[in-house]
């Protein structure tokens, strides 16, 4: 075994970053749009407002690639929001447990 310590994954502070530099890796289709699921995610937004924040890999000064929350960056754009709550991950690995199960990257 080794004795090296594990690196965290994230950082330990939610940052608000401005929506604008947010830069998704799949496209909301029309069929997912139409689905219950963003229809209850689009209220639970407007009447509650981001309560997970979105995941993000900081890429250089004003790029961040978004690695989870792809449905509800496309909600807060929608609503005319422009800065939202993320988690910064120290590493753009984009596949994680949660995308698996939803089909969103």
């Amino acid at each position: 075994m080794s004795s090296s310590a594990v690196k965290a994954a994230f950082e330990k502070q939610i940052v608000v970053l401005p929506i604008d530099i947010i830069v998704p890796q799949k496209e909301i289709t029309t069929g997912h749009r139409n689905g219950d699921f963003y229809k209850q995610l689009t209220a639970s937004l407007k009447h509650i407002g981001l309560i997970e924040p979105l995941v993000v890999y900081p890429r250089g000064p004003g790029d961040c690639l978004l690695l989870e929350g792809h449905v509800r960056l496309e909600i807060l754009n929608s609503m005319g929001v422009r800065e939202a709550k993320c988690l910064l991950s120290t590493d753009d690995e984009a596949y994680t447990q949660a995308t698996r199960k939803s089909g969103f990257l």
